[in-house]
């Protein structure tokens, strides 16, 4: 074969391997390109829940107000600054006690054996015209009779006697109720006596709200609270003074009365919404008395029970986002479940969807982010997961092989 044919021969062969190198080569390089990364497009979703005016019949005197347990306080009225709490302290003793000397529903707890300080105690509160049990040397007294007696009655002494037992003197009590007190956002709480009795024990109508909401919390304390009646050694049966209770849905929590707030009251309603309830709790301070206060605070439980109802703010299925994939076109993001929550009038939900950039495939009902609904008052959050409608594939080999870019 001459010289020139073997040239000839060499360049026939040579485009078609340099056609085979090329496609080899850039099937070598599509390939090796990373999956498509899919942003996603969220949705912008209104608030179905929008705020309206609530007027509430507020009483004329004093300081009030009401919130929502697991919201926080929902309206007010009045200054908010420390006032008289009167026996609503005794709230705060039962928690101290209680997280001193913890009990389980159907526990009564350690004996309680009353000593000469118990009975001096007694008769000072007698001689100042304070509200007592009575008492004797020697008498025994569970944890749980003993705050049955502090919380039904409204005994002077029993807090005194809980306050020495559980943490040695009334000194340390003060000092670890006002650490406490701090340690759970109750700046306006000052506490001075584990009664209540005297004057330099003050605290705001939001702070004591935010207490009974935590109060309740604890199954012993709410339980006690809704007994309309006890019975104890040596005093005997024993009553609640709160009249309210059990009337209107009212489960508690705290009366209170002395010369410098003559009418106080910490309520709670459980009211039902819907296919579920919610715990209304209030505070009025500084009434002209405590009947008055009593009626006042069923009026206004009542009227503020009115505009708690319960919402649908999503439902499932509702979409809140899509990817577009270049090769399977839009899929939807929805939202994984329904949520239905009591909300009150006053008070909007605003709602914010959080989805992730997708890298390889998913599959249907894969989660792909957060729907987050927020109550824009007291901002509580609650969250439903975002899944896609239908799956999303990696792109395929001859999709990536005709797609370079």
């Amino acid at each position: 074969m001459g010289s020139s044919h073997k040239k000839r021969h060499i360049k026939s062969l040579a485009l078609p391997a340099l056609c085979l190198f090329l496609v080899v080569g850039y099937v070598v390089w599509a390939l090796a390109q990373p999956l498509l990364s899919l942003s996603p497009s969220e949705a912008s979703i209104p608030p179905k829940h929008p705020a309206q005016t609530v007027s509430l019949p507020w009483p004329a005197y004093g300081e009030a107000v009401v919130g929502i347990a697991g919201y926080g306080e929902v309206a007010s009225n009045g200054g908010q600054m420390p006032l008289p709490t009167a026996s609503i302290a005794k709230v705060m003793t039962a928690l101290a006690v209680l997280r001193q000397q913890p009990l389980r529903l159907g526990q009564q707890g350690p004996t309680i054996t009353l000593n000469q300080a118990d009975i001096d105690t007694y008769n000072t509160y007698v001689a100042k015209d304070g509200s007592v049990v009575k008492v004797a040397i020697g008498e025994q007294l569970s944890e749980y009779q003993a705050l049955q007696a502090m919380l039904l009655p409204s005994a002077n002494n029993m807090a005194d006697t809980l306050a020495r037992w559980a943490f040695g003197s009334l000194d340390t009590y003060n000092g670890f109720a006002n650490s406490y007190a701090k340690e759970l956002g109750l700046n306006s709480v000052t506490i001075t006596d584990p009664s209540g009795f005297l004057p330099t024990t003050v605290a705001s109508a939001h702070d004591l709200t935010k207490l009974g909401e935590l109060a309740m919390l604890n199954p012993v304390f709410a339980e006690i609270v809704a007994q309309p009646t006890a019975t104890i050694p040596v005093a005997g049966t024993i009553n609640n003074y709160n009249v309210l209770l059990g009337t209107d849905n009212n489960i508690g929590i705290k009366t209170g009365n002395n010369n410098q707030d003559k009418g106080a009251y910490l309520f709670a309603v459980k009211q039902p919404i819907g296919t579920t309830s919610v715990t209304i709790v209030g505070t009025i301070m500084s009434g002209p008395n405590l009947a008055t206060v009593l009626h006042d605070a069923g009026v206004l439980a009542q009227a503020a029970s009115k505009h708690v109802t319960q919402t649908t703010l999503v439902k499932a299925g509702q979409v809140v986002g899509s990817y577009h994939s270049p090769e399977h076109g839009t899929v939807l993001a929805i939202a994984s479940k329904t949520l239905s929550l009591a909300t009150w009038d006053g008070t909007t939900f605003i709602n914010t969807v959080s989805m992730d950039t997708l890298h390889t495939s998913t599959n249907t009902s894969q989660s792909v982010g957060t729907l987050t609904i927020t109550n824009s008052t007291t901002h509580v959050s609650s969250h439903v997961p975002v899944i896609l409608q239908k799956a999303i594939a990696n792109p395929s080999i001859w999709w990536r092989l005709t797609h370079p870019l």
